[in-house]
C-alpha cells in the first residue's frame, strides 16, 4: 500500500517549525543583557574565589572569605613557590615541564607523518593503496592495553626474526635502550595515533577540490610543492582539530607514561 504525503501538509509543518524557531529567538532576545553577565559572574565565582585565595596565606584562608583579601592585603606567592618547587623530584614545576616535554612531541610527530601519509592515500595513485589504506585504519581495533607489555619488551631488548633453513637472524628492532626514556612514550603516543590521524586528515584531504592541483602540476609543482603550498594551508582546521584531542590525550595520560 502506497502512502503518499501531501504537500500542504508538509508546506505547513514546515511553517510552523519556522514560527515556533522564530518565536524561541523573540523570547531568548527579550532577556536583558545584564541577566546574562549576572549568570556569568555567578559561574565564575568560585574559580575567581580559588584564584585570589592562592595568593593568601592559609591562615588568611581559615579565617576570612576571600573579599576580605582587598581590605586586608598580606598577597603572597609562598604557594606557588611551595607548590612549584618544593619535594626532592622539583615538584609541580618539574612535573608541569615533563608533561609538556612528552605532550608537544607526541602531538606534532603523528601529526607531521599522518599528513603526508593522508595526502598519499588521497591524491597518489599506487598499487594497493586501498588495501593498505584499510589495514592502517583496521589498526584502530587494536586496544592500547593490550600492546603495552609487547612495546616494553621491544623497547627493552629489541626484536630480531630468526630463520632456521637459513642459520640467520634478521634484526628487526634494535635495542636502544628505550625502556624508562621519554623518547618511548613519544613513539607509543604516535604509533597509536597515527591510524585515527590518517582516517581524519585523509577524509578531509580527499574532499579538496582536484582542480587547484591539476592547476598546480600545469604550473610544473611536484608533490611536495603542492602539499607544502596547497595542502597544509588549506588543511589547517582539521590539523589544528586533531592537534587539540592528541594533545588532550597525551596530557591526560598516564598508563603510558608509567608503564613505559
Amino acid at each position: 500500500m502506497a502512502v503518499t504525503t501531501n504537500p500542504q501538509d508538509v508546506h505547513i509543518a514546515g511553517e510552523t517549525e519556522q514560527a515556533l524557531g522564530s518565536r524561541v529567538y523573540r523570547v531568548l532576545r527579550s532577556i536583558p543583557t545584564w541577566v546574562l553577565w549576572l549568570l556569568v559572574m555567578v559561574w565564575s565565582l568560585p574559580t575567581f574565589s580559588l584564584f585570589i585565595n592562592s595568593f593568601r596565606t592559609r591562615d588568611a584562608q581559615r579565617n576570612s572569605g576571600f573579599w576580605n583579601a582587598f581590605t586586608e592585603g598580606g598577597f603572597t606567592l609562598d604557594n606557588y613557590t611551595e607548590v612549584l618547587g618544593s619535594g626532592a623530584t622539583g615538584g609541580l614545576g618539574q612535573a608541569l615541564v615533563n608533561s609538556f616535554a612528552i605532550a608537544i612531541p607526541a602531538t606534532i610527530i603523528p601529526i607531521a607523518i599522518a599528513a603526508f601519509a593522508a595526502y598519499a592515500f588521497a591524491w597518489i595513485d599506487f598499487k594497493g593503496r586501498e588495501w593498505l589504506f584499510i589495514v592502517t585504519v583496521s589498526l584502530l581495533a587494536i586496544p592500547l592495553q593490550m600492546s603495552l607489555i609487547p612495546l616494553l619488551q621491544l623497547y627493552s631488548n629489541g626484536a630480531a626474526l630468526t630463520i632456521p633453513f637459513l642459520d640467520r637472524t634478521l634484526t628487526l628492532f634494535p635495542d636502544m635502550g628505550l625502556a624508562g626514556e621519554i623518547p618511548a612514550v613519544w613513539l607509543t603516543h604516535t604509533g597509536f595515533a597515527l591510524p585515527f590521524a590518517i582516517f581524519l586528515l585523509h577524509n578531509y584531504i580527499s574532499g579538496l577540490p582536484s582542480d587547484l592541483f591539476e592547476s598546480a602540476r600545469i604550473d610544473g609543482a611536484d608533490h611536495f610543492t603542492i602539499f607544502w603550498r596547497l595542502v597544509v594551508p588549506l588543511s589547517v582546521p582539521v590539523l589544528a582539530a586533531f592537534a587539540i584531542f592528541q594533545f588532550l590525550w597525551t596530557w591526560n595520560d598516564y598508563l603510558i607514561a608509567l608503564t613505559m
